[in-house]
C-alpha cells in the first residue's frame, strides 16, 4: 500500500503545461496570435517566430514587438468511485505573466531576428485539497487494514502544485531568394525549469475497535507489541531451568507445592499465559513445557503483530515532495515564404526539429518509494528524458479586397518520435492544430479580427492521469490593433479555449477530465 501511495503522488506531480498547441509545445506566441490564430504565413514582426522566413517582407530598419498574455485555466476532476469521501477536485492553474519579446534587423535581401518566449509550460497547477486518485488510494486504507480493528473511515491533508516553464531563445536569418521566396535557418536554445512540492499528511483510520489510528499511535501499539513479545519470550526463557531439572510436566500448583516457584512468580507466569489469551482452567491444567510452548507461541505471534503495525505505521506515514527539474535543449528551425499574386497571397512553411532535451533532478525532500532500500522518486541528479517533438506549420493569408485579410493555418506535432521514458508508448497519432481567421481594417488606424483553432489530440486512455491529460478542443479569438502611429501599434486579444471532455473507464471506477482556458492579451509593435 505504501509503495502504491507514494508512487502515484509522484507520478502525478511530473507534468508540463502547454496552454495552446501540441502536449507540450506553445504556440500562443504573441498578442495578435490571440485575436487572430493564423499566423504561420504572417509578414509583421511576430514573424520571427511563426513565419522567420517571412521577415524579409519587413521595411529596412529595426522592428521590435513587446507581448504579455495573463492565463488562466480550471481543471475540474472527478472520480466516481463509490467510497471516496470526496468525488471532485478543482485545480487552478495560472499565468499571470507569460511575455514574449521580438527583435529583428532588416537590410537588402536579409533580416536578421532574435526572439524570446515561453515554449512550454509556462504556468502551475494548485489543488489545495489534493486528486481524485491520492483518494481513491486513502479510500482503500480501512479495507486494506480491517485487522487493525476494522476501522470504517479516513481523513487526511493533501497539497499538490507543479509549476513548468521552457524558456526559450530562438535566432536565425533569413534571406530573400527572390521577390516571391524567401528562406530561413535559424535555432531555439531552450532552457527547462521546473519545481514541484506537495505532501499528504495526518492521515487516520477512523470508525474502528482501536480508536482513531494514525502513524503515530500504529507505531505505539507496535512498540506494544514489540514489548510484550519480548516479554514472553524472556518468560519462556525463564521456564527453561526447571524444564531441564526434571519439572517439565508439573503444574503451577505442583511446583508451588514443591517450593520451585513462590506465590508471586507463580502468579506472574500464569498471569503472562492469561494476557496471551488462555482461560485459567487451561492454565490450571498446563504443565511447564506446555506452558514454554505456549510463551513462545505468544513471542512469535506479537512479534508479527508488531511488524505488521509497524508497517501499516509506514503506509500511513507523511509524505513530502520538494524538487526542481533543470535541463537544456537546442531546437534547429528552417523556413520558407512564398509571396504570389502581388503580395495578396502569401504561405509560410517552417519545420522544427526535436528538441533532445534532458532534465536534472535538484531534490530537497523526495518521496520515498522503499524504505528498505531507500529508492525514491526524484533521486537527486538523476536525468529524465523530456524530448520536445518535432513541429512542421504552415500557413496562408490571402487579400480579396485591400481592407480585408484572410487567413488559415496548420500545426502538425510529430508527438509519437519522442523519449519520455515511455510515456510515448501511449500516443497513437501525433497531434494536429487547424484554424481559420479574418482581420479587417475599419480605417488607417483601426483593425478588428477573430479566428478559430481545432485541436485534435491523439493520446490514448492511458496517457490520461489527474495532473497529465490532453483533450480535444476549440479556440475562439477576437480583439484588434491600433496604429498609433505609422511605426507604433498596439495590439489587444481575448481567447477562450474550450476543451472536450474526457471520460475513461477503469474496472472499478471512472475519471472524467474536464477544462477551460481564458487569455487576455497585450502586444505593442515597434519600427524605426
Amino acid at each position: 500500500m505504501k509503495k502504491f501511495t507514494v508512487a502515484l503522488i509522484a507520478v502525478l506531480l511530473s507534468t508540463t503545461f502547454a496552454f495552446s498547441g501540441g502536449l507540450v509545445t506553445n504556440t500562443n506566441q504573441s498578442a495578435a496570435w490571440v485575436r487572430y490564430f493564423s499566423r504561420n504565413a504572417t509578414l509583421e514582426i511576430d514573424a520571427v517566430y511563426f513565419n522567420p522566413a517571412g521577415l524579409t517582407k519587413l521595411n529596412d530598419g529595426f522592428h521590435v514587438s513587446l507581448n504579455n498574455q495573463s492565463i488562466f485555466q480550471t481543471w475540474t476532476l472527478n472520480n466516481d468511485f463509490a467510497a471516496l469521501n470526496e468525488s471532485e477536485f478543482i485545480g487552478d492553474v495560472k499565468a499571470p505573466m507569460f511575455p514574449s519579446v521580438y527583435a529583428a534587423y532588416k537590410t537588402g535581401k536579409l533580416a536578421f531576428s532574435f526572439g524570446f518566449n515561453i515554449i512550454g509550460g509556462g504556468g502551475g497547477a494548485e489543488f489545495s485539497g489534493g486528486i481524485p486518485m491520492v483518494e481513491v488510494v486513502m479510500s482503500q486504507l480501512p479495507t486494506a487494514m480491517a485487522a487493525l480493528g476494522a476501522p470504517t473511515g479516513y481523513s487526511y491533508d493533501s497539497y499538490l502544485k507543479g509549476q513548468s516553464a521552457y524558456f526559450g531563445y530562438q535566432a536565425g536569418i533569413s534571406y530573400e531568394i527572390n521577390d516571391m521566396i524567401s528562406v530561413y535557418a535559424g535555432a531555439r536554445y531552450v532552457m527547462v525549469n521546473n519545481a514541484y512540492e506537495g505532501y499528504i499528511r495526518n492521515i487516520t483510520l477512523t470508525g474502528g475497535a482501536m480508536g482513531d489510528l494514525t502513524t503515530v499511535t500504529l507505531a505505539g501499539y507496535g512498540d506494544q507489541a514489540l514489548a510484550g513479545s519480548q516479554a514472553a519470550g524472556a518468560a519462556g526463557d525463564g521456564l527453561q531451568p526447571a524444564i531441564d531439572g526434571g519439572a517439565g510436566t508439573l503444574t503451577f500448583q505442583q511446583m508451588e507445592d514443591l517450593s520451585l516457584l513462590t506465590a508471586a512468580e507463580r502468579a506472574q507466569l500464569e498471569g503472562g499465559l492469561l494476557a496471551l489469551g488462555s482461560t485459567q482452567a487451561e492454565v490450571d491444567a498446563m504443565d511447564m513445557t506446555t506452558a514454554q510452548t505456549t510463551y513462545y507461541g505468544g513471542r512469535d505471534a506479537l512479534s508479527a503483530q508488531s511488524q505488521g503495525l509497524y508497517g501499516a505505521s509506514g503506509a500511513i506515514v507523511d509524505q513530502e515532495l520538494d524538487t526542481k527539474q533543470t535541463g537544456s535543449g537546442v531546437t534547429p528551425i528552417i523556413g520558407a515564404n512564398i509571396s504570389l499574386m502581388d503580395g495578396n497571397l502569401n504561405i509560410g512553411l517552417k519545420y522544427e526539429f526535436m528538441t533532445d532535451l534532458n532534465i536534472k533532478n535538484e531534490t530537497v525532500a523526495d518521496v520515498v518509494l522503499d524504505p528498505v532500500s531507500g529508492a525514491s522518486m526524484y533521486p537527486d541528479g538523476k536525468e529524465i528524458s523530456a524530448d520536445m517533438p518535432a513541429l512542421l506549420a504552415g500557413g496562408l493569408t490571402f487579400k480579396p479586397m485591400e481592407a480585408l485579410e484572410l487567413s488559415a493555418g496548420v500545426e502538425y506535432y510529430f508527438d509519437k518520435g519522442v523519449d519520455w521514458d515511455g510515456r510515448e508508448d501511449f500516443i497513437e497519432s501525433n497531434m494536429l492544430n487547424a484554424n481559420f481567421s479574418a482581420q479587417y481594417a475599419l480605417n488607417e488606424k483601426f483593425l478588428v479580427s477573430a479566428g478559430y483553432n481545432y485541436a485534435k489530440t491523439g493520446v490514448t486512455d492511458d496517457y490520461q492521469t489527474d495532473l497529465s491529460f490532453s483533450l480535444s478542443s476549440s479556440s475562439f479569438g477576437f480583439g484588434g490593433a491600433w496604429n498609433i502611429m505609422e511605426n507604433l501599434q498596439l495590439n489587444l486579444g481575448y481567447a477562450m479555449v474550450l476543451y472536450q471532455k474526457g471520460e475513461v473507464a477503469g474496472a472499478v471506477y471512472t475519471s472524467t477530465y474536464e477544462k477551460d482556458t481564458k487569455m487576455i492579451a497585450v502586444g505593442v509593435n515597434y519600427s524605426f
